[in-house]
């Protein structure tokens, strides 16, 4: 009656043929069922993806808190070019002064 109908490999075994409409239910219904071993498989790695991001945001703020406290330290921090202006600075008025 049915010849060879398959909607995917796994769904037709070599050398057996379809003959009632039960059969080919029997067969729809498996490969339903495979397919939605496949989607819990990915449902699995999305869930295991967004675990992960949520990781990687909150470690994410904590980084840039860090860079935020390390940004406030530096403004108190004196270059060491500025460092040797200023001490050329004084050299000089020290002379100034020690002259008269």
């Amino acid at each position: 009656m049915f010849e060879k109908i398959c909607y995917n490999a796994r769904m037709v075994k070599k050398g057996k043929k379809i003959t009632t409409i039960e059969q080919l239910a029997v067969m729809v219904q498996q490969g339903f069922l495979g397919v939605d071993k496949e989607f819990g498989k990915i449902y699995s790695r999305l869930d295991k993806i967004d675990s992960d991001m949520n990781y990687v945001h909150q470690h994410l703020g904590l980084i840039e808190r860090e860079i935020a406290e390390i940004k406030k330290e530096l403004e108190k921090v004196v270059y060491r070019h500025e460092l040797e202006a200023l001490r050329s600075r004084v050299e000089k008025l020290e002379k100034i002064i020690s002259a008269k």
